[in-house]
């Protein structure tokens, strides 16, 4: 008697676990077929946060808009670090300016590792641990001016041990993000909840994206162009830990053989008052701190700010309603880079 209890027990369990595996199946293609919504954008990484989900179309095995790394024969290869203004959601793959890039040279093969929300501190780590292991010969940092305020945010609340630790969350926050990259019935059931696992507004509520500056206000990217920052200040000191980024990136290339370019992405606000015509800010101000600290170091600087500034009409090569660039725009920044670049190689 005890071993036929034993064994209905078992069945139960058994019987029970696949009727719910079957229906989470039924309700998991449900959603798929009738929903409308779809797996989350992102997924969690221990390195450096978040990349792109991998399962979705034009994400590569990495995690980044582009296609699998090869090697040329002969030629070199580029890697290209950036953010959403270099990953251009908006515009088809090809149009990017990485991919335009690529087409210059038959013999040259560029790879994009870049993220929206990315800053330089993220650029830095998966440089370290992943981005040297490609054996490019040049990469390109392609920085925003929000950079400064997304890094240093960083340090300010947590200190400098996620540059070598990496970005830790709770498991169940691991759990919940794994679950929105590969389940679309999770991801109806976010929405009946009101939860966003896996999405840009998430990241924010774990990762800190601004600090306190002055009169209990927080720093917003408009401060950064300030003609006066008064030294000792907070964005003085992101300004510094910005420097410190920059330097361990070049430190890291110059140990590895790999020559570093950097530059600037152009702002829309740059190009708008305040910042257009006040006296009180300085459009360009960041595109001129990363020269000056790029000629104090020997690293070969492309300044793309003069090139919109003295272009006829920059806001053009502007979305018109976001502030990323439009085809028009990712055009204008492959040509520059290609002038530069293609005389270095």
């Amino acid at each position: 008697m005890g071993y036929k209890k034993k064994y209905s027990k078992l069945l139960f369990f058994f019987t029970g676990s696949l009727y719910l595996l079957l229906a989470l199946l039924t309700a998991e293609t449900a959603s798929r077929l009738f929903s409308g919504r779809d797996t989350s954008v992102l997924s969690y990484d221990t390195l450096t946060g978040w990349r792109f989900n991998t399962s979705k179309r034009e994400i590569n095995s990495h995690g980044f808009r582009d296609f699998e790394p090869g090697f040329p024969e002969e030629g070199q290869r580029i890697l290209i670090l950036g953010d959403s203004y270099t990953v251009g959601l908006h515009i088809p793959l090809k149009d990017a300016f990485p991919k335009r890039i690529s087409a210059y040279g038959e013999e040259t093969e560029v790879i994009t590792a870049a993220v929206p929300g990315w800053a330089t501190d993220q650029h830095y780590i998966y440089l370290k641990n992943e981005g040297v292991k490609h054996q490019p010969g040049y990469v390109i940092i392609c920085l925003s001016p929000n950079d400064i305020r997304e890094s240093y945010s960083k340090k300010f609340h947590w200190g400098e041990n996620y540059l070598e630790n990496g970005f830790r969350v709770s498991l169940f926050d691991r759990m919940m993000w794994y679950f929105s990259k590969k389940s679309v019935f999770f991801q109806v059931i976010q929405g009946v909840v009101g939860t966003e696992f896996g999405e840009f507004s998430h990241i924010s509520s774990l990762v800190p994206f601004t600090f306190p500056i002055e009169m209990g206000r927080i720093c917003r990217d408009i401060h950064l162009f300030r003609e006066k920052i008064p030294s000792g200040s907070n964005i003085s000191s992101a300004y510094g830990y910005f420097d410190s980024l920059l330097y361990r990136a070049h430190t890291l290339c110059r140990e590895q053989g790999i020559k570093l370019i950097l530059t600037v992405m152009p702002t829309k606000m740059e190009f708008f008052p305040p910042i257009s015509n006040d006296a009180g800010y300085i459009p360009g101000k960041v595109s001129r701190h990363v020269a000056e600290f790029s000629e104090r170091n020997g690293i070969l600087f492309i300044d793309l700010f003069d090139v919109f500034f003295n272009y006829e009409d920059p806001i053009s090569l502007f979305l018109e309603d976001g502030y990323h660039l439009n085809e028009k725009g990712h055009i204008f920044v492959a040509e520059a880079l290609k002038e530069v670049l293609f005389n270095e190689l």
